[in-house]
C-alpha cells in the first residue's frame, strides 16, 4: 500500500465521520422542527396502500 492510497483512505474514512455526524444533526433538526411528525401524519392521511401500489412499480422500474 503506497503512501498515497493510505492518505486518500485516510481522507475518505474523515469525510465520511464528519458526513455521519451531520445527517445526526439533520435528524434531530427535522426532529425539532416536528417536520418527521408532519411527514408521518401525510403517509397516514393521503398514501394509502393503493397509491403505493400504483407509485412502487414504475420507481423500481429505474
Amino acid at each position: 500500500m503506497t503512501l498515497h492510497v493510505r492518505k486518500r483512505l485516510v481522507v475518505c474514512l474523515l469525510i465520511g465521520v464528519v458526513l455521519l455526524a451531520n445527517a445526526a444533526l439533520v435528524v434531530q433538526w427535522l426532529q425539532r422542527v416536528a417536520l418527521i411528525d408532519l411527514a408521518r401524519w401525510i403517509r397516514r392521511e393521503y398514501v394509502t396502500g393503493t397509491a403505493l401500489e400504483r407509485i412502487a412499480p414504475p420507481c423500481s422500474a429505474f
